[in-house]
Formats: C-alpha cells, structure tokens, sequence
C-alpha cells in the first residue's frame, strides 16, 4: 500500500509540475520571432482610440509618430481627442534612467507604474509615457528635430508593444540606439500588425 501512495504522489508531482511548465510555454512574453517581428504580449486592451498627446515639447514630433503608426493596422488608431487610453510624450528631457538613453517608455495602470518594458512584457496598461532626453545635462547639447522624431517614433513603438528587433543587420526603427530615419520599416509594420491584427 505504502509503495501505491509513493508512485500516486510521484505522478501527481510530475503532473502538477508539467502544468505549470506549459503554462509558463503558453504565456510566452514575446510575440514574432524576433528577424521578421517582434511583440510583447502585453499593452493597451485596445489599439483603436489611444489618445497621443504631447506635454512638453513640440507637437509636430508626436504628430510624426502618430502618421507613422497609423495605417499600417487597421486595429491601431491613435487619436488627439480624448480616451481611457493615452499615449503621452515629452521631449528634451533631462535625468536619463540610464546613460546613453536617446529615449524611454514608462507604463501605467491606473495610477500604478509598471516594471521595465524588457523585464515586464506581459502586463496590461491604460498609459505610456515616452521622453525624448537630452543627450547630456549641458544645455547645448541638443537634439535635432530629426533625432526628436526618431526617438518618438521608436518610443511610441514600444507604447504600442512592438520590442527591438533581434538581428542588428535588419532595418527597422526598433533598433536601440539612434536611428538614422523615422519611417517605418517592414519589421516595424510587421511586428505592430503580428500584435495586434491586420
């Protein structure tokens, strides 16, 4: 009997742990893989009617990003009127998070601010807050307007889930670092239609 008891609690063990190794499987963080598009599985609940406004800076560069990213789904429309879910950005931004950042994302629920894009991929939010920094404290070192569009662009991307691209070799706004265009690429595209829908 004993011996009975030993190999049930043993295959409920190994059953119990194979569920929730396939559970982690089944809620993989990224979408795409990774040369053609890439995605987080988390973001907004919907694409359509984000609103996209800019605080602090001048508007023609979210414009840019807003004409950017839309149509190229018909499931992602970013709007100036109002809505639940917003899009905010700020450009010329001082205290980096990091050294070397030409922009940042930071998402909210509610008023609860989420982790890092690249270690929390899988979290729902109603806001982005995307900064455009200045590349050093000192107050001549601007950005070009170019480079403002850029960095919007790319950080909007990330508002929208889309992730960097993997391969340093493809094209794509999504790269790290500073780009050289702010149109979009067919990685770009790719990635935002393979999330949310064509």
């Amino acid at each position: 009997m004993k011996n009975k008891v030993v190999k049930f609690l043993f295959s409920l063990f190994l059953v119990v742990t194979l569920l929730i190794s396939q559970s982690h499987v089944a809620s993989a963080a990224y979408g795409g893989n990774g040369t053609n598009s890439r995605w987080v599985t988390g973001g907004f609940n919907k694409a359509v009617g984000i609103q996209i406004r800019c605080i602090y800076g001048n508007q023609s560069y979210t414009d840019t990003a807003k004409n950017q990213w839309n149509g190229v789904s018909s499931k992602v429309k970013l709007v100036t009127t109002y809505s639940d879910n917003v899009i905010e950005t700020y450009f010329d931004c001082y205290n980096s998070p990091s050294t070397g950042l030409y922009g940042y994302s930071e998402r909210y629920y509610g008023s609860k601010k989420l982790a890092d894009f690249d270690s929390d991929t899988s979290s729902r939010w109603d806001k982005a807050k995307c900064y455009q920094y200045k590349p050093s404290a000192k107050a001549t070192a601007t950005p070009s307007p170019d480079q403002r569009r850029r960095t919007c662009v790319h950080e909007v991307g990330h508002a929208l889930s889309v992730a960097h691209v993997q391969n340093n070799a493809i094209g794509a706004v999504m790269k790290k670092g500073d780009q050289s265009v702010y149109t979009l690429y067919k990685f770009d595209k790719d990635s935002l239609k393979g999330k949310w829908g064509s």
